[in-house]
């Protein structure tokens, strides 16, 4: 810094110190009182910038961005959460021997002091904003992205390095030639695969104002298929709308930490989220990990929410409730549960579902995916205000329309056609489709959703507590791990008692019930699933009431109590037992008989 600067910047710096007591010369910061002048330290700090990071919470981080100056330079310019700032014990780490302070009483704090009044006097205040998706700044939304700002120009976007690819184009040179492009997804896979990939990714900007109707999209979408299926490549395609991904780049994967994967969810609000290769690991412990990783997404996507934990001292953690929605991709489906399975759409793909040749000219083209989202979301701002009103009615209604076998199914229907449609407006709008073929090719996407929705509801159906614990009993009595002894006429156990004290017994059979020790069935279910990898989880108390709800059981009603474990006199002596009707495993090996 040559001389006639370094006057320029004690003139100012002074101007500013004056009838304080501080002053800056070409030897330092120097304190003056009644007592004399005292050499506080030979660098001053300069704040240039007060700077809000908003990641959409309620609590905004706030960081000081400021430059240094010692006696013969300026020092690299620092950013530092304020309360760092604030205890000035940092300039040493920063500038080394070029910030040294005297020593003397509370110098830090006579370096910060000067450092707020020159703050207040130069700094500007700015925002930054650490998320995706819509944020209403001033009176108008606007999209933010990791390239900028739609709708917004001035605005400033700063995402972690590793969501950096969520990037969309400045503009398009033609929306209905982008349009097409996106359209073209439809031919390089199976309709019952790319329609659902394309609804989700245009329903995806639409989350904000779903939330605000109360109806936010609650699912997680599986593309499930075997190794070589080229499902992460596809994915990839979809992930385009949103930036510039390949398979190889996708922003999350099984490897991850589920902390790590919800941090993400939380930053990337109304886009779409990739969370890649679910593999069938040969080792027990990766794979239960991946599994519960699974488990743990599927709960917070499914029912927007976050994990509330404590930190070692016993103080609230930072809650991530995500925020976009999220695709899967895997070689296998873990054993979920039955609200699990509910929280998902499942999408197969087999091979040679893919076609290469027009999987590889869309992704020469893919930059014009992003092209396509990001004129969709220009034609929805001036929307934006309406779209709470207009989403949440279009969402009652079609719900109610919805029949799918099963409440939430309904609702991921109700999204997925909400969101294509959506799509196809606009793709109307940019003249990339005629007018008169909307309802046909809304009724074909309606069509698919419905099938791909009523598959699930049979799968749920086999999933079950009471499908899982006939299933069971089914293959241990046909096995012979397990035995009843056969009662006559008479209740009596044929053959006398010498059978109870075999390996397997757990009950006995007459030709209406299977008379099942409570004591002795339900290990022996555990017991099966566990030598399958696999867990059983529903309590003996909820399995009895699924089992009464299926009228798979008798069970004794009084005014003031249920008994679904009646006693039986067997041998003269009264047991309580679960009284399985026989027609319930018939019905299991034979689903065709009436």
């Amino acid at each position: 810094m040559d001389s006639k600067t370094f006057t320029g910047l004690m003139d100012s710096v002074n101007s500013v110190l004056e009838g304080t007591g501080y002053s800056f010369s070409s030897s330092g910061l120097w304190l003056t009182t009644s007592n004399g002048s005292r050499k506080m330290s030979n660098f001053i700090v300069v704040p240039e910038e007060f700077v809000t990071k908003d990641s959409g919470r309620s609590k905004k981080e706030i960081y000081v961005k400021a430059t240094g100056y010692n006696v013969s330079q300026k020092l690299p310019e620092v950013m530092l959460p304020l309360e760092e700032f604030e205890r000035m014990n940092w300039p040493s780490c920063e500038w080394g021997f070029s910030a040294i302070t005297e020593v003397q009483s509370n110098v830090a704090g006579h370096i910060r002091r000067v450092a707020q009044a020159l703050g207040n006097a130069y700094a500007q205040s700015s925002t930054v904003y650490t998320h995706m998706g819509w944020q209403r700044i001033g009176d108008s939304w606007c999209y933010l992205h990791s390239g900028g700002v739609i709708g917004n120009e001035a605005a400033q976007v700063e995402l972690s390095h590793d969501v950096v690819g969520y990037t969309l184009p400045d503009h398009a040179d033609s929306y209905q030639e982008a349009v097409r492009a996106s359209l073209r997804l439809k031919d390089v896979a199976p309709s019952e695969i790319s329609v659902p990939l394309l609804a989700l990714a245009y329903l995806s900007p639409l989350n904000e104002f779903f939330r605000q109707a109360g109806c936010e999209p609650a699912f997680v979408t599986m593309l499930t298929g075997p190794t070589g299926t080229m499902k992460s490549t596809l994915a990839a395609l979809a992930l385009c709308h949103f930036g510039q991904f390949t398979a190889k780049s996708l922003p999350g994967d099984f490897n991850a930490t589920r902390s790590m994967l919800e941090v993400k969810g939380f930053a990337l609000k109304d886009t779409l989220m990739v969370v890649d290769d679910l593999y069938p690991s040969a080792y027990k412990s990766e794979y239960a990990k991946m599994a519960s990783t699974l488990q743990g997404l599927l709960r917070s996507y499914g029912d927007r929410s976050g994990r509330a934990r404590l930190t070692s001292d016993i103080k609230p953690r930072e809650v991530y409730v995500p925020r976009g929605n999220l695709l899967v991709t895997g070689e296998d489906v873990p054993n979920l549960e039955q609200s699990g399975l509910a929280r998902q759409l499942m999408l197969e793909i087999s091979p040679g579902d893919v076609d290469k040749e027009k999987l590889s000219s869309l992704q020469v083209d893919s930059h014009l995916l992003g092209q396509a989202m990001r004129g969709y979301i220009e034609w929805l701002i001036p929307q934006a205000d309406t779209l709470k009103d207009v989403l949440s009615e279009k969402f009652i209604d079609y719900r109610q329309r919805a029949q799918a076998g099963h409440p939430r199914l309904a609702e991921v229907v109700t999204w997925l056609r909400i969101g294509y449609e959506m799509f196809l407006d606009y793709a109307i709008f940019c003249d990339a489709i005629p007018s008169d073929s909307r309802q046909i090719v809304l009724d074909e996407a309606l069509g698919i959703f419905m099938k791909l929705a009523s598959h699930q509801a049979e799968a749920m159906k086999v999933d079950t507590p009471v499908f899982q614990f006939l299933s069971a009993l089914n293959e241990l009595l046909a096995s012979g791990q397990c035995h009843c002894i056969k009662l006559d006429d008479d209740g009596s156990p044929i053959g006398g008692f010498g059978n109870i004290k075999g390996h397997g017994f757990i009950g006995y059979a007459d030709s209406v019930y299977y008379y099942l020790r409570p004591d002795a069935i339900m290990p022996a279910v555990i017991d099966f699933y566990r030598r399958q990898g696999l867990h059983f989880s529903t309590s003996k108390k909820m399995l009895l009431k699924q089992l009464a709800s299926a009228e798979a059981i008798r069970e004794s009603r009084t005014e003031k109590r249920v008994n679904r474990t009646p006693d039986k006199r067997i041998g003269g002596e009264n047991q309580r037992y679960i009284w399985l009707k026989k027609e319930a495993l018939d019905k299991l090996n034979n689903p065709d008989e009436k």
